[in-house]
């Protein structure tokens, strides 16, 4: 096995058991969160939940020795719900120094029979983190009754994004999320060329899970690459 294989196993050691403690317990949705970019969405990816008109939330994460670095990137995030399908947001990303990031995105068209949600976006709107303004747009959909048609038997909900767009999502970006109790859910994407990693970028395939601790509180925990460990937790109010 690789040196890579082996870390990989290691750090799945680690989750794993993580995620058998987080199965054990049931109660509300785990509902939208934070990614770990700030907007709301999966763990790099946005999707196409929008924080509630007047609603906050404020968000933390983590990516340990990301892109092959020694320190621990830490992200600060906060969100707000302008519009009922507005939501703007800015997050502090430290990794030695600090950059401030502002995200902010709208859903255009909502989902319908059909028809996939349409939303648009920017991550990193100032390139601090890339070298070029995250703008994407995305299509999501409710894959359930396609799930239980390509598997014959009833499936947990599961809902799909399709992305194209630039800097942390440069190019076209998928994203899964696949409720599998109340309180907890599977997260999966591929982003085909992000820049995040560098200058020439490259692509990612990135999992995790989210649960909900209560109404408020939602915790995080993922792979990137299926190399760095990242982890983090968020609060959501209804009122600011």
């Amino acid at each position: 096995m690789t040196t890579k294989g082996v870390a990989v196993l290691d750090k799945l050691k680690i989750i794993l058991p993580l995620a058998a403690l987080l199965v054990l317990a049931l109660s509300p949705s785990a509902g939208a969160a934070p990614s770990v970019l700030g907007t709301s969405g999966n763990i790099l990816t946005p999707d196409d939940t929008i924080v509630a008109p007047g609603g906050v939330n404020f968000g933390y994460h983590a990516i340990t020795d990301f892109a092959g670095g020694s320190d621990t990137l830490n992200i600060y995030c906060a969100n707000i719900g302008l519009l009922p399908k507005l939501e703007v947001g800015a997050a502090v990303v430290t990794n030695g120094g600090s950059e401030v990031i502002i995200n902010g995105k709208y859903r255009i068209l909502s989902e319908g029979e059909g028809r996939p949600a349409v939303t648009v976006g920017l991550v990193d709107a100032g390139a601090q983190l890339t070298h070029r303004r995250g703008a994407y747009i995305l299509l999501s959909k409710n894959l359930t009754t396609f799930a239980e048609e390509l598997a014959d038997k009833i499936s947990r909900p599961l809902r799909g994004h399709l992305g194209i767009g630039n800097g942390a999502v440069k190019d076209v970006f998928v994203g899964l999320d696949w409720t599998l109790a109340p309180k907890f859910s599977l997260m999966a994407e591929y982003i085909s060329d992000s820049e995040l990693t560098g200058s020439d970028g490259e692509a990612l395939l990135n999992a995790g899970i989210r649960y909900a601790l209560t109404k408020e509180w939602r915790l995080d925990l993922g792979m990137i690459d299926f190399e760095d460990f990242t982890f983090g937790a968020s609060y959501q109010a209804l009122k600011f």
